[in-house]
């Protein structure tokens, strides 16, 4: 081999080892958790992922929690990544979409799949001690599915009685807690109404971020839903079943 291509032989392995450039790699753009568990409904949450942008690195959902991405620096598996204020953070893949940060974390990234798993769950639920607020939630998510799926049918009655039994079992749970700021009446209006809200919010958010979600959406609610079945009836003339 001449010196020449030596040298050049040996720019290349260089620049393959060692590469900087501004703002974050491609490859690093995305939503993270620490687990699968934690990027279910990524797309809606501000607590329990971090999102990598071109220009911005966020950790939680804090005003304090998002620092700017100045450049990069990328050796074989691991980015470097250079962050406003002085600050630096390498992430190294140690396995597909799986990453170390110098910090000791594991940061997982987040799919659609994670997306299509939260459909009609409430997020942020990991490690919670009842679940009827988390019932109440997905039974106002089902009865609530018409105005994003308008050829998609609720059981009125199963999902009111639903809404009425996981309801006053939250207020009842809150009741013994001592956690109660208001009548137990005035409660369960304020449960009603709030939690509502937050159903119909996730159903507007999941709808424009899952492809075909009115598909999705009976996986979780219809003839074998994964959380309550037979509570949302598919009227499509060409899905209906006969």
């Amino acid at each position: 081999m001449t010196v020449r291509a030596l040298i050049v032989a040996f720019v290349l392995i260089t620049v393959a080892s060692a590469f900087a450039a501004d703002g974050a790699p491609p490859e690093l753009i995305g939503a993270y958790g620490h687990s699968p568990q934690q990027c279910q409904s990524f797309h809606r949450k501000t607590d329990n992922v971090s999102i990598i942008s071109e220009t911005a690195y966020t950790f939680c959902g804090g005003s304090a929690c998002e620092a700017t991405i100045i450049s990069y620096t990328r050796k074989g598996h691991s980015y470097t990544l250079k962050l406003a204020g002085g600050w630096t953070t390498t992430l190294t893949e140690v396995d597909d979409g799986v990453f170390e940060t110098s910090d000791g974390e594991t940061l997982v990234r987040c799919t659609l799949k994670d997306q299509i798993r939260g459909i009609g769950l409430l997020p942020n639920t990991e490690g919670a001690v009842t679940a009827t607020h988390s019932a109440l939630f997905s039974a106002l998510y089902a009865e609530n599915v018409k105005t994003v799926c308008p050829d998609l049918s609720p059981d009125i009655e199963t999902t009111a009685t639903l809404v009425e039994a996981s309801s006053r079992g939250w207020v009842k749970f809150l009741k013994t807690r001592g956690l109660l700021q208001r009548s137990e009446e005035d409660e369960l209006n304020y449960i009603l109404h709030s939690s509502t809200m937050e159903a119909q919010y996730a159903l507007r958010e999941d709808a424009e971020a899952i492809p075909e979600f009115c598909d999705h959406v009976l996986d979780a609610f219809g003839r074998e839903g994964t959380i309550f079945p037979n509570l949302i009836a598919d009227d499509r003339p060409e899905r209906r079943k006969t």
